[in-house]
């Protein structure tokens, strides 16, 4: 009765500061030998329980044969990869490629997210809006949900580039020249589609192209991931 309900109490006392303990404090595995020492069978308990195992009254509540055991490591999520998706106002292409990349990514467990962001200056002020209606058209046709908060268009900064593990520009004869005048050091790290805005194809030719080349980019990285993981 009153024994078992200390021994509940101070276990979930236990396990919260245990949990807090990984959250916030790395530690190597103890790897026991073929007998179990006591001092590898030792460890969980002590981890786990801390002061309740060595309070004289509370340790008796325990039978260490049957509770000491020893925790496997425990490893914190990886930062996933980013892919950085540039246009030239960061409205109509590059953000269509950026939530459907995201919610294809999430949607294979892919360890990548998406960012976008324009190669003009001040591309905010070059639109009506924080996105392109073609392009809140498009998610909806493919059921793709919409970001909770639709940001402003943005212009690209450095630290994009060097954040990021694949950079790709929609439309190279748009795009390399605004790369070699403003971003010379980051041009070669640029990957090049051939995606032309909305003055020159209409979305239901260049958005089906888009899509088509961010699966195949889901493709490739889900191979390099699968492959560095062998």
């Amino acid at each position: 009765g009153d024994q078992v309900q200390e021994l509940l109490a101070y276990v979930g006392e236990a396990w919260r500061g245990f949990v807090h303990e990984l959250q916030v404090t790395p530690f190597k595995p103890v790897q026991p030998n073929a007998g179990g020492s006591a001092a590898s069978k030792g460890c969980a308990r002590r981890m786990f329980f801390g002061n309740f195992a060595t309070h004289p009254r509370r340790a008796s509540l325990l039978t260490p044969s049957r509770h000491e055991v020893c925790w496997p490591v425990v490893m914190r999520a990886a930062e996933p990869k980013r892919v950085l998706f540039l246009c030239s106002g960061n409205y109509y292409r590059s953000r269509f490629a950026e939530v459907l990349f995201n919610h294809l990514a999430i949607a294979e467990g892919l360890p990548y997210r998406a960012d976008s962001a324009g190669l003009w200056r001040d591309c905010h002020a070059h639109n009506v809006g924080p996105m392109s209606p073609h392009t809140i058209a498009g998610l909806g046709d493919r059921g793709i949900p919409l970001p909770s908060v639709l940001r402003a268009p943005r212009d690209v900064q450095k630290s994009d580039f060097s954040g990021a593990s694949v950079v790709i520009a929609v439309k190279e004869t748009e795009h390399r020249p605004l790369l070699e005048s403003r971003f010379p050091d980051f041009a070669g790290k640029v990957e090049f589609w051939q995606v032309d805005d909305v003055g020159d194809a209409p979305p239901s030719v260049a958005l089906p192209l888009i899509e088509k080349n961010v699966r195949a980019l889901i493709q490739r990285l889900a191979r390099g991931n699968a492959a560095a993981a062998l």
